[in-house]
């Protein structure tokens, strides 16, 4: 959840959870827009799979260990390519 601004406690751990997801992703060279889109991306992503996980969402028998190395290589594969310098448009 977003932090209480009027809650400095909350506020600290806020800065603390942000500051962990901000050494993570350190590495992709993401700023500004994209790092604050990547931060979204990977806490909807760890969400999503620790909710779906906790509420028996995954009751199929495929390893949901193996599922979830996929997702971390494909955040990995989308951060990677967010990192890189932008094409210019081609012209047609």
């Amino acid at each position: 959840m977003a932090p209480r601004w009027q809650d400095p406690e909350h506020v600290a751990a806020a800065e603390q959870i942000g500051g962990v997801l901000v050494a993570t992703l350190a590495g992709y060279g993401l700023a500004d827009a994209d790092l604050i889109d990547a931060i979204r991306t990977l806490r909807v992503a760890l969400h999503g799979f620790t909710a779906l996980e906790r509420n028996g969402g995954f009751s199929l028998p495929q390893s949901v260990d193996a599922t979830f190395e996929r997702l971390i290589a494909a955040l990995d594969t989308t951060f990677t390519a967010w990192g890189l310098p932008k094409a210019a448009p081609v012209a047609g």
